[in-house]
């Protein structure tokens, strides 16, 4: 089964940020990764922006205990429960090179 058929989503959890505009804000980032990264590597990966200390970050007791034990930063970027990357700046490169290798080895 290749990964975009594996219905899995890319989460990535941000703390929250005001913004000046949708297009500088997390979701607003988070939805252009997921357009470019699709449109690169043919996938059609979703992703999901989860603000760090919501409502929904809560549904994630590992990926909170991970916080907790300062084993991840912000932003946080998983498939599944395997991380792709934890701080520093959003990496489109590491996020497309990993789903490319995923892909490469689930088909």
């Amino acid at each position: 089964m290749s990964l975009a058929e594996s219905h899995q989503s890319i989460r990535v959890f941000a703390m929250p940020v005001p913004a000046c505009s949708y297009d500088r804000s997390w979701p607003g980032v988070v939805e252009t990764l997921q357009k470019r990264i699709n449109d690169k590597t043919g996938l059609d990966i979703r992703f999901q922006f989860i603000e760090v200390f919501s409502e929904n970050f809560f549904s994630f007791p590992d990926v909170v205990k991970g916080f907790q034990e300062n084993r991840y930063e912000a932003p946080l970027v998983l498939l599944g429960n395997e991380v792709i990357q934890s701080g520093g700046k959003l990496s489109e490169k590491k996020i497309k090179e990993f789903l490319i290798n995923q892909n490469t080895h689930n088909t």
